[in-house]
């Protein structure tokens, strides 16, 4: 019969007698448990451990003469570590042990009887591992929920604000024809008034643009392109749009990968993410653009700065439309939520990271083109698969 292999423990000892858990450690390894342990007795001794290292399970004796079970295992408990708790004693009474039960501690053993130890941890450890199972559950559930409204309120204003763009560059056309015709005829003391509509005219085309943009239920002009070779064509005009105060770092992965994308769009997704860069470092800082690999199927693209960062509940919001920080006037709020849906209509994902005082990054991960379509664009045109 092939023997049990051993088993790795990591245990912290809240005990005063070495003795004690020498005669602990002897149970544990008939069981061919290989145990890792630190032995506490003070509550300033158990804090540490816990803030130093990582355990399986704590068996506390229940009283000692600085420390005690019920003691150590509240401090257990305000750590918020779900850690199992056993707790052992010399001789107790059936009133005391109902009443660690009912404190929190799992088991309760008597020295006396410690055949019952090894039972007690594996049924313990097992209960753990279904608590921690359950809660990355509840949080991927919790998370898709997240993505599902998210996604169905970024659907909503889309159709909204689609609908909202139709009409207002109808009426926008109505203006600027208008403006047009009176700057043929009108003296000279009145041109500058209507210049200023045409200019007025001009930013609400604008807008209308980002919001059309934004409504867009499909990529429209998908076709194999090498971030590689967007981030290279974009760089000149990056470098133009930075004030001298704001240093910016490229650095590309050593290997290409293609992806299916619209290049205009994720052109404009680039550039959106770098302009709110721009706009957190306003007393100066460093701008970095990285692409990356971070496994066989995908490709990461990374624009991080060294700005002002984002409180929890901004970054919770950010890519809603028309959420913005900037005051009336200066933003749209469009920028980041149009980044979302380039982002999501190319089938990826994007992820931020901040932190107030210390910077933002966000995070572009897109899947790899598939052979199929990278070998059909190719064969369909002889040109490269993106134009600078």
């Amino acid at each position: 019969m092939k023997p049990a292999e051993r088993r790795d423990l990591r245990v912290l000892f809240v005990e005063d007698d070495p003795d004690d858990v020498a005669l602990l450690l002897r149970e544990l390894a008939r069981a061919d448990w290989r145990v890792e342990h630190e032995r506490v007795e003070t509550e300033e001794a158990m804090r540490r451990a816990l803030e130093s290292s990582e355990w399986d399970i704590v068996i506390a004796d229940h009283r000692m003469p600085r420390f005690s079970g019920p003691a150590a295992l509240a401090l257990v408990q305000e750590t918020g570590i779900d850690l199992p708790f056993i707790m052992v004693s010399g001789t107790i009474g059936e009133e005391l042990a109902a009443e660690s039960l009912r404190a929190g501690a799992e088991d309760f053993l008597v020295k006396d009887t410690l055949y019952r130890l090894v039972p007690a941890i594996e049924r313990e450890l097992r209960d753990a591992e279904d608590r921690r199972s359950r809660r990355r559950a509840e949080e991927a559930l919790h998370e898709r929920e997240k993505m599902l409204l998210q996604a169905q309120k970024m659907e909503a204003l889309g159709r909204l604000a689609g609908g909202v763009a139709h009409d207002f560059n109808n009426l926008l056309m109505v203006i600027r024809g208008y403006a047009e015709l009176l700057g043929q005829d009108a003296a000279n003391s009145g041109r500058r008034e209507i210049e200023e509509i045409l200019a007025a005219a001009g930013r609400g085309a604008d807008l209308t643009r980002q919001l059309l943009a934004f409504s867009r239920g499909t990529v429209e002009e998908s076709r194999v392109v090498d971030l590689h070779e967007v981030v290279e064509a974009l760089e000149r005009m990056i470098r133009r749009l930075l004030p001298e105060t704001i240093r910016l770092e490229i650095r590309l992965s050593a290997t290409k990968r293609r992806v299916l994308v619209d290049p205009g769009r994720i052109e404009q997704a680039l550039l959106n993410l770098v302009v709110n860069a721009q706009d957190a470092m306003a007393g100066g800082g460093r701008l970095e653009i990285e692409t990356r690999n971070p496994d066989p199927d995908t490709v990461e693209m990374v624009v991080r700065d060294t700005g002002v960062g984002m409180e929890p509940e901004v970054v919770d919001r950010i890519f809603e439309p028309f959420f913005t920080t900037k005051e009336e006037g200066d933003g749209t709020g469009l920028g980041l939520a149009i980044v979302y849906g380039v982002v999501e209509h190319s089938g990826g994902a994007i992820a931020i990271e901040s932190r107030l005082g210390e910077g933002t990054a966000f995070t572009i991960r897109l899947p790899l083109a598939a052979e199929s379509a990278a070998r059909g664009a190719a064969e369909a045109s002889s040109v490269p698969a993106y134009d600078s």
